[in-house]
């Protein structure tokens, strides 16, 4: 088995959260490189390297070679994909440089991600979700087999080219989402932990699968709810309306989550008690929103709704919401 010191990683994405796994791998020790869009951050990262900004205003950097053409970094063993899931569908052909036989993908994205469904049983056994990819595209070129499946619980942001701000968090959970065994998943959880995450590793592709629903049932209420009405997370949790909102459409995914034989340990009420002490924040898809970029209304509340229809449970508060954010991101300028 390799060690996490040998790794070879490229982070695809090296923007907020791209940034800072970037950084924390380079500091155990494995050779990183970037890959991103061409633009002022790539140029910054290309000439002044990687700046990592954490609470505090304690800065360091680490220079790590930046592209925009997979083919100058060549096959590694890690492949980290830190973009959102509304673009993935245009970088998945661009990752097939990178990939040996042996090369892992960690999935740094919110919401449902493509592979989830892999080597599942029960009702959904061999399906695939159209709302995440409607053709197979992503299937095929991010094979499910190769994926340690990745749980974020840090926030991160862009400042200024080449610089990334860590503002709270390190937690990464990390699991195979097709072997019981942890032989993949052990040096990449080392490689992490050696530069400064906390890692969890959970039991099997069921354990990953729980921590991708925990998440989820956050993120598809607040961040949708913040995105229509531009509230932060406190705003939203100490509003009777919006928080009944959120608890419908958390008990609508919860029970999604039941009929896959997903449990989950934490109550509607105290999602929103967690949101209300996280205070005056402001959303992942409330930032897109007021920058006018897509939001990731699919990986957040399409995946839900279609395996809802799939498995025969009802979605009303979801859908009505998700109605309306797919009519706002119609009817909104360019």
């Amino acid at each position: 088995m390799m060690d996490a010191v040998s790794l070879t990683c490229c982070v695809v994405g090296p923007g907020a959260v791209g940034g800072v796994l970037a950084a924390a791998l380079a500091a155990s020790g494995a050779r990183v490189s970037l890959l991103g869009r061409e633009g002022p951050h790539l140029a910054a990262l290309r000439s002044a390297g990687l700046t990592l900004r954490v609470a505090g205003g304690r800065e360091r950097s680490v220079a790590l070679p930046a592209t925009s053409d997979p083919r100058e970094i060549g096959p590694v063993d890690v492949v980290v994909l830190a973009v959102k899931a509304t673009a993935l569908a245009a970088v998945a052909p661009t990752v097939g440089p990178l990939l040996h036989p042996s090369t892992v993908l960690v999935p740094a994205l919110n919401g449902v991600p493509w592979w989830f469904l892999h080597g599942a049983g029960g009702p959904v056994a061999g399906r695939r979700l159209t709302s995440l990819d409607p053709a197979g595209d992503l299937g095929r070129h991010l094979d499910p087999a190769r994926v340690l499946g990745c749980v974020l619980h840090l926030s991160a942001s862009v400042p200024a080219p080449g610089l990334v701000d860590r503002a709270s968090g390190r937690g990464i959970i990390l699991g195979d989402a097709t072997q019981e065994t942890t032989d993949r998943v052990t040096p990449v959880a080392e490689a992490f932990t050696a530069g400064g995450m906390e890692v969890i590793v959970p039991p099997g592709p069921a354990g990953i699968r729980q921590q991708v629903w925990v998440k989820l049932l956050g993120n598809m209420s607040f961040n949708p709810v913040s995105a229509l009405t531009g509230a932060t997370l406190e705003q939203i949790a100490n509003d009777p309306g919006a928080a009944r909102l959120c608890t419908a459409m958390i008990v609508e995914t919860a029970a999604v989550g039941t009929r896959l034989g997903i449990s989950v340990d934490i109550t509607p009420e105290e999602r929103i008690a967690m949101a209300r002490r996280l205070g005056p924040v402001r959303t992942s898809m409330l930032q897109d929103a007021d920058a006018g970029r897509p939001l990731e209304l699919d990986a957040l509340m399409g995946s839900v709704s279609e395996l809802g229809d799939v498995l025969d449970v009802d979605t009303p508060a979801t859908d009505a919401v998700l109605g309306l954010l797919r009519l706002r991101e119609a009817v909104r300028p360019g």
